[in-house]
C-alpha cells in the first residue's frame, strides 16, 4: 500500500496504466490495482494506492471487501481500477471487477474506470471493462510525467517486485556466517557484563556514535554521487558494531528521530545496507527502520517487503508486527509520523554534541 501527495493527469486510460508502474515501484503481474483519489476534478490528487496479487475465485469477495473498505476508511472518493494479467482472452477477471464495483459503491466510493492490460509495459493494448470496444495503446512508462516526477523525489522503478526485493537480499552466505560469530561473541559480553536491551550513558554515547558516523558517510556519499547508489565500502568490524548497536533499545529510538529529519535519505540507504549485511535476527533491525523509513517517504511496496525481511529474521519482532498490522490497515504516513514524534517525545536520552 503506497500513500502519495502528487498532483498528475490522465488524458485517457493508457496514461493511468503508464502511470501505475512509477507509482507502485515495479511492474505488477497478475494483480489488481486500485488509486484512490480524494478531491474532484480532472486533476487527481492520489490519495491511496493499493496492489495485491490476483485471488482465486474464492477469495474474489474477501478482496473486494478489503479493498473498498481499507480505502473509505482513508477518505477516498472514487477509485481507478487496473487489472494486468489474469487471463489471456480480452478482459479476463470480469466477474470479479463487478464484485469490486459493486463493493465500492457499498462503501459510497464510485469507480471511476476499470482497465485490463496484459502488462503495464509500453505498447501492450488496454481495454475498459465500461465500453468492451474502447481500447488504446500503453504510452511509455518510463517517460510518463509521473515518472519523471517520483523520480525527482527519490523512487526507484524496478521491472518486477521480485527485483525490488532482491536489493534486501543477504551478503554472501560466508560473509553472514562470519559476522553472525563476531555478532553472538559481543552480545554474549554485554550480557555477562550485564548490559543487554539499553546501554549505559557511556555504551551509548559510544554506539551512538558509530551510527552517527554511518549517516554521515552516506549522506556524504549521497551529496557526492546525487543519490545513484554509491556506498562505502565497511569491514565485518563496523557492520558488527552497528549490528549490536541497533540491538538497544535507546539507540533505535533514536534512529526513529532520524527518520523525521533532513537526515532521512541517508537512513534509508544506511539501513538497506546494514538490512543486507546483517545476520538474523539482527538483521530484522535495520529491516524494521527502513520499512518505517521508506513508508514515511511514500514507498509502500519497499515498506511491505522490508517487513517481510524483518518477520523471517526474527518472527517475534514486536515492532515489526504492529507495523504491519498498521500499514495493513492503511495508515497514513503522516499519522506514523505523528506517532514516532509523540513516541519520541518520552525519550530522555540527550545526545552529545559532537
Amino acid at each position: 500500500m503506497t500513500h502519495l501527495h502528487a498532483t498528475i493527469t490522465f488524458a485517457d486510460e493508457g496514461d493511468f496504466v503508464a502511470a501505475v508502474p512509477s507509482l507502485l515501484g515495479f511492474h505488477p503481474v497478475d494483480s489488481i490495482v486500485v488509486l484512490a483519489v480524494v478531491d474532484d476534478g480532472p486533476r487527481c490528487r492520489i490519495g491511496q494506492l493499493m496492489r495485491s496479487d490476483l485471488r482465486l475465485p474464492g477469495d474474489d469477495l474477501f478482496m473486494a471487501r478489503y479493498l473498498s473498505q481499507t480505502c473509505a476508511q482513508n477518505g477516498g472518493s472514487r477509485v481507478f481500477v487496473l487489472i494486468t494479467g489474469g487471463g489471456s482472452e480480452r478482459l479476463p477477471q470480469s466477474d470479479f471487477v463487478d464484485l469490486v464495483r459493486a463493493a465500492f459503491d457499498e462503501e459510497g466510493v464510485s469507480v471511476e474506470l476499470a482497465v485490463w492490460a496484459r502488462s503495464a509495459r509500453a505498447g501492450e493494448k488496454w481495454w475498459c471493462y465500461d465500453d468492451p470496444e474502447r481500447c488504446g495503446e500503453v504510452p511509455d512508462p518510463d517517460i510518463a510525467p509521473v515518472a519523471a516526477a517520483l523520480t525527482v523525489a527519490g523512487l526507484v522503478k524496478y521491472p518486477t517486485r521480485e527485483a525490488l526485493a532482491a536489493t534486501l537480499a543477504p551478503d554472501p552466505p560466508d560473509d553472514i556466517r562470519r559476522r553472525s560469530v563476531l555478532i553472538d561473541a559481543r552480545l554474549q559480553a554485554e550480557f555477562r557484563n550485564g548490559q543487554a536491551g539499553e546501554c549505559d550513558p557511556e555504551a551509548f554515547s559510544r554506539d551512538w556514535a558509530l551510527v552517527d558516523a554511518a549517516l554521515d558517510d552516506f549522506t556524504r556519499s549521497t551529496e557526492d554521487l546525487s543519490g545513484r547508489g554509491s556506498e562505502p565500502l565497511w569491514e565485518d568490524e563496523r557492520i558488527v558494531g552497528l549490528a549490536v548497536a541497533l540491538c538497544h533499545s535507546d539507540v533505535r529510538s533514536e534512529c526513529l528521530k532520524v527518520a523525521l529529519s533532513a537526515r532521512a535519505p541517508a537512513a534509508v540507504r544506511l539501513w538497506t545496507r546494514l538490512t543486507r549485511s546483517t545476520p538474523a535476527p539482527e538483521r530484522a533491525q535495520p529491516a524494521v527502520l527502513l520499512a518505517i523509513g521508506a513508508y514515511l517517504r511514500g514507498d509502500g511496496p519497499l515498506a511491505h517487503i522490508a517487513l517481510d525481511v524483518a518477520m523471517e529474521a526474527n518472527p517475534g519482532h514486536a515492532l515489526a508486527s504492529l507495523l504491519r498490522a498498521a500499514i495493513g490497515h492503511a495508515i497514513a504516513p503522516t499519522e506514523l509520523r505523528e506517532i514516532i514524534t509523540r513516541a519520541s517525545q518520552y525519550s530522555t536520552r540527550t545526545v552529545a554534541a559532537p
